[in-house]
């Protein structure tokens, strides 16, 4: 089974191993997930946890929608 990893942070941010980045850029068919909307000044690292997956996140309080491209299937 395939897994998608993405770690949501800030653009500079270190990138843990084995995930990709979103920074809050606009959906990128390249890339395979964004947003609707950019919004990379909503993206935070608090600088707290010493596990980069918890410490980066982005806080959505309003309608913005993420996408990630995936083949036809069914998924459980």
């Amino acid at each position: 089974d395939e897994v998608a990893a993405i770690n949501f942070q800030p653009q500079g941010s270190a990138v843990p191993a084995g995930y990709d980045k979103d920074w809050g850029q606009l959906f990128d068919p390249g890339l395979g997930h964004g947003w609707d909307v950019s919004i990379p000044s909503k993206t935070r690292e608090r600088n707290v946890l010493t596990d980069q997956v918890l410490d980066t996140f982005i806080r959505t309080l309003t309608v913005e929608r993420w996408e990630l491209d995936l083949p036809d299937g069914i998924y459980v």
